[in-house]
C-alpha cells in the first residue's frame, strides 16, 4: 500500500514515517522477499527528499545498491535486479540524468515485462524510461545513439498506449507525456505543448502530484526550446511548487541551484 502511495505522489514526509512503521512490521514477520522490494522503494523516497550523497544511486541509510551488485552473479536476485534498474529510470527522469535512465530502460525493458507484470511501479517506470530516451536522443551527439534511444522511446510509448487502450487508467497521463516528448523531439512544438497540457490535466485529475510536477518541468523545457522564456519560467515555477508540495526537497534544491547558475 505505501509503495503504491509513493508512486501516486502522496506526501513524502508522511510516507517516510509510514515506511518506518511498515519496515518494522515486515521484519517481525520475516517476509524477506517483500522486505527487499520495500527497502529499495524506501531508499528511492530518501533520494527524492535529498537524504543521500548521490541522488542517482540507491545508496543510503536504507539500502545500498553497491552491496547488492557486489554479490556473485549466481546469487543476484533477478527480480530485484530489474526493480533496481526500474527505479533508476525514475530517478533519472526526475533528476534529469537522461542517458543513465535510457541505458537502464534498454537494459531491462523485456525483463520488466516478464518479471514484474502487474506490479504498480511498472507503467511509471516504463514512462520514465521513455522520457529519458527521448530526452537523451535530443542531447547526445552520436547519431547512432540518438537513433537507438529514439527507437526505444517509441517502444515505451507504444507499450503505454497498449495498456491505456486496454483500460488501465493509470497509463493515460503517462502515455500523453510520452506523446508530448515524441512530438517535442520531432520539433512539432505546438502539438507537444497540447499533449504536455493533457498529461498535466490527466495527472491532476488522478491526484498524482509527482507526475504533474514532471510534466510541468518537461513542458518548461519545450517552451524554452521555442524561445518562450516567460512561459517556460512559469511552467518551471509550477513544477517547483508541485515538487515542494510532494516533499521532494532534493529535487527542489537542484532546480533552484540550476536556476541561480543559469538564470
Amino acid at each position: 500500500h505505501v509503495i503504491n502511495e509513493l508512486l501516486m505522489g502522496k506526501p513524502l514526509a508522511q510516507l517516510d514515517e509510514d515506511m518506518l512503521k511498515f519496515s518494522n512490521m515486515t521484519k517481525e514477520y520475516q517476509d524477506l522477499v517483500r522486505m527487499e522490494f520495500f527497502i529499495v522503494s524506501w531508499q528511492m523516497l530518501q533520494n527524492f527528499r535529498g537524504f543521500c550523497d548521490n541522488e542517482m544511486k540507491l545508496k543510503g541509510d536504507v539500502f545500498d545498491e553497491d552491496a547488492f551488485f557486489q554479490q556473485p552473479p549466481e546469487k543476484l536476485d533477478e527480480t530485484m535486479f530489474v526493480v533496481i534498474h526500474g527505479y533508476r529510470q525514475m530517478l533519472a527522469a526526475f533528476f534529469s540524468d537522461f542517458e543513465v535512465g535510457a541505458i537502464a530502460s534498454i537494459k531491462v525493458f523485456d525483463k520488466q515485462l516478464k518479471k514484474t507484470p502487474g506490479v504498480a511501479y511498472l507503467p511509471f517506470s516504463i514512462c520514465c524510461g521513455g522520457v529519458c530516451c527521448y530526452a537523451a536522443s535530443h542531447a547526445v551527439r552520436s547519431r547512432s545513439k540518438a537513433a537507438r534511444y529514439r527507437r526505444h522511446g517509441d517502444r515505451c510509448r507504444k507499450q503505454l498506449r497498449k495498456w491505456a487502450e486496454l483500460g488501465n487508467p493509470n497509463c493515460r497521463h503517462s502515455h500523453a507525456l510520452l506523446q508530448a516528448e515524441h512530438k517535442m523531439l520531432r520539433s512539432k512544438y505546438d502539438s507537444a505543448i497540447a499533449r504536455f497540457k493533457d498529461a498535466i490535466d490527466l495527472a491532476t485529475s488522478c491526484g498524482f502530484t509527482n507526475d504533474q510536477a514532471l510534466a510541468n518541468e518537461r513542458l518548461s523545457e519545450c517552451l524554452m526550446r521555442m524561445g518562450m522564456d516567460d512561459a517556460a519560467d512559469q511552467a518551471l515555477d509550477e513544477a517547483i511548487r508541485l515538487y515542494e508540495k510532494w516533499g521532494a526537497t532534493g529535487k527542489v534544491e537542484k532546480l533552484r541551484l540550476a536556476r541561480e547558475k543559469y538564470g
